[in-house]
């Protein structure tokens, strides 16, 4: 939780969240892929879901921590990832970030991703 609050500079990332994606029908452990720095440090996590139904695969959430950004850890974890579904059988994958978030979405492109819609996304917090 720490590292997506401070890849991300959000909050919304608590306990309760990750709990309950743990508990989730398609949660499966093998899929979160996480990269340790050298001093021990989380450096970078990539956690992947697989629908075996629909052949297809998610990344959610894909967060580096700020300390580690530029030095390819998102695109280690992208392939390690997209290597891990494909073995089980997905045919595609997607990803979902904002539109104006630039670090990402050069991210998502360099490793093959393309872009196939522009949304808008709204949220409230209480």
């Amino acid at each position: 939780m720490a590292l997506q609050r401070a890849a991300f500079e959000s909050t919304t990332m608590t306990v309760v969240w990750r709990n309950h994606t743990f508990n989730a029908p398609l949660y499966d452990p093998e899929l979160d892929l996480v990269a340790v720095a050298p001093d021990g440090r989380l450096a970078g996590v990539c956690i992947w879901w697989y629908q075996p139904s629909l052949k297809a695969a998610q990344i959610e959430p894909l967060a580096v921590h700020p300390d580690f950004q530029h030095l390819g850890l998102s695109q280690a974890l992208m392939a390690e990832g997209c290597r891990r579904v494909a073995a089980r059988g997905a045919e595609t994958a997607r990803v979902e970030t904002y539109s104006f978030s630039e670090p990402a979405l050069k991210a998502y492109e360099a490793a093959g991703f393309q872009r196939i819609t522009e949304e808008l996304k709204f949220y409230k917090e209480y």
